[in-house]
């Protein structure tokens, strides 16, 4: 289901419908936690409900053309071997991240997929 949300009452609404109940997030890669769905899972957790979520990737995909600006930053200082190479470092400091992200929600149920996705 596509929820487009327009309105804080609709929001406020959303969450006290699924306030108690187990809600599950399916996300693409690490950030999507935060970025797409932040607020309305706050707002979840706020509210009693169980959430669960599915990182169906590392988000280690992109390297090549993407700026070193735009890279992955170890800001939590994750363990990261020398030889790796800069598409596993990506991955490793992504899903390092993601967890991060757990621990401040005190989240401990949630899933992490390796989905290999080819172009």
């Amino acid at each position: 289901m596509l929820i487009l949300i327009s309105s804080n009452s609709y929001l406020e609404n959303l969450v006290l419908n699924n306030a108690h109940q187990k809600v599950a997030f399916n996300l693409p890669h690490p950030d999507d936690e935060t970025i797409d769905a932040g607020e309305i899972i706050s707002l979840l957790l706020a509210f009693g409900s169980h959430v669960h979520f599915d990182l169906m990737a590392s988000g280690n995909g992109g390297i090549a053309n993407t700026p070193l600006s735009f890279r992955a930053n170890n800001y939590y200082n994750a363990t990261i071997s020398q030889n790796a190479s800069e598409q596993d470092r990506k991955g490793i400091i992504r899903e390092d991240s993601f967890k991060q992200v757990m621990k401040i929600l005190n989240v401990t149920d949630y899933s992490l997929h390796h989905l290999m996705i080819s172009n």
